[in-house]
């Protein structure tokens, strides 16, 4: 019940900002920076069950650094290194929590 109230309330107030006549918030431009951002989460979530955690947290930081923001590709390179070894030695070795590691690291046996 309390979806179908939320969903409701947000018609509601998707019909009274489409009445009200007032510009809108958000610019095509800067849609186009919210999308750059989300796709490429949307990919790094759908690639942590394939590949595991290190290796799509590796590709996240990479492609956000090296495309949008046209970064030098050895530095996007390093950092993208960097990034799962920080994540196993805080997660793993500290913490004690495992991380997914996909099934690609099951392939191999791992």
């Amino acid at each position: 019940m309390t979806g179908a109230v939320i969903t409701l309330g947000s018609l509601y107030n998707l019909g009274r900002g489409a009445l009200a006549g007032t510009d809108i918030a958000i610019s095509g431009i800067d849609l186009g920076r919210l999308a750059a951002l989300f796709i490429p989460a949307t990919i790094f979530i759908a690639a942590i069950p394939l590949i595991g955690m290190y290796l799509a947290a590796a590709g996240y930081v990479f492609g956000a650094l090296a495309l949008p923001r046209h970064r030098p590709l050895l530095q996007s390179s390093a950092m993208a290194a960097a990034t799962p070894l920080a994540l196993y030695v805080v997660f793993e070795r500290l913490f004690q929590v495992t991380l997914p590691h996909g099934a690609l690291a099951a392939a191999f046996g791992y």
